[in-house]
C-alpha cells in the first residue's frame, strides 16, 4: 500500500473494519474508505480513521455515525455523501422503474421502511453533524 501511495494513490478502500485497524498505523497518510458492511457497534473503532463510509444501510447506523462523529468533533461527511448519493441513485432507479412496463422495483416490506426513511433526506444536512 505504501508503494502505491508513493506512486500517487490518495485513497484506499477496505471491506472490513479489522483490515483498516490492522493497516492504519503502518500505512502512510492516505484517505481511508470503508466499502464493506459496517456494524453499529464497530463505528467507534473507525470513525476517526476513515474519510467515507460507503455502506450505510440503516437509519440506526447513520445515527450512530453522526453521534460518534460529534464526539470526535468531526463533520459526518463520511456518512452524508453516501446517504445523499444513495438517495439519488434510488430515486433514479425508481423513476426508470416507473417508466418501464417490464422491470419494476418493488421493495420488500423489510426494506420499505429504510427506503422511505432514506427518501426523506433532502440533502446531506439533515443529520446534525
Amino acid at each position: 500500500i505504501n508503494e502505491a501511495i508513493d506512486c500517487g494513490i490518495t485513497d484506499i478502500g477496505e471491506n472490513k473494519v479489522h483490515e483498516i485497524m490492522n493497516k492504519y498505523d503502518r500505512v502512510k497518510p492516505v484517505r481511508w474508505h470503508l466499502i464493506g458492511h459496517l456494524q453499529t457497534n464497530k463505528v467507534k473503532y473507525i470513525i476517526d480513521k476513515v474519510s467515507m463510509i460507503h455502506s450505510v444501510d440503516s437509519l440506526k447506523l447513520a445515527q450512530e455515525i453522526d453521534k460518534r462523529a460529534a464526539q470526535h468533533n468531526l463533520f459526518a461527511s463520511l456518512l452524508c455523501f453516501s446517504v445523499f448519493f444513495l438517495r439519488k441513485t434510488i430515486l433514479n432507479l425508481i423513476k426508470k422503474s416507473a417508466a418501464s412496463t417490464t422491470n419494476r422495483i418493488i421493495p420488500c416490506s423489510k426494506s420499505a421502511k429504510w427506503l422511505s426513511t432514506l427518501l426523506k433526506f433532502e440533502d446531506a444536512t439533515t443529520l446534525p453533524h
